[in-house]
């Protein structure tokens, strides 16, 4: 099950945890996450685009699909919270 409310840590990912069960999308959200909201908001316009970026290449379409929404249910944290500039998509 995903942690749809997750903790987040001063990297700005969650402590620690697995949230989607697949290793490899796990550590594309950490890395990812790491960069910061601006990087973060940039790679999900590029992932709706349908485009395929070198920090993710090695992921299926599946596993894109998945770290595509992910990243959307974290940065939505931060739209509520206000502590993230957001990108009008």
């Amino acid at each position: 099950m995903v942690n749809r409310n997750p903790i987040f840590d001063k990297s700005g990912f969650v402590n620690n945890t697995m949230i989607t069960n697949d290793k490899q999308i796990d550590s594309c959200l950490e890395n990812l996450c790491q960069q910061g909201c601006r990087s973060v908001n940039q790679v999900i316009q590029q992932l709706e685009q349908g485009q395929v970026i070198e920090p993710i290449a090695h992921l299926s379409g599946t596993q894109r699909q998945r770290l595509l929404q992910e990243l959307k249910s974290i940065m939505a944290v931060y739209a509520t919270t206000g502590s993230c500039e957001m990108v009008n998509g």
